[in-house]
């Protein structure tokens, strides 16, 4: 396994985040993609690490909506 902080891993962690997202959203991975980068602004973190957050809630958290808010 490569270590956390590799960039294959980081990759990957935004893809299955986008993943997340449109699954969430109902929304193409564009859409998904910018609102990581909405998030990521105004937080002031990186995609990367929004992303990886998001992923271990879905591996983490019960059965149930990940993402606060109403679709759009």
């Amino acid at each position: 396994m490569p270590p956390l902080d590799s960039p294959r891993t980081d990759f990957e962690a935004v893809f299955h985040a986008i993943g997340i997202i449109q699954a969430e959203r109902r929304c193409g991975p564009e859409d998904a993609f910018q609102l990581l980068v909405n998030v990521s602004q105004r937080t002031n973190m990186k995609v990367r690490s929004i992303a990886a957050a998001l992923v271990s809630l879905a591996e983490t958290a019960p059965p149930g909506p990940l993402l606060p808010g109403e679709p759009r």
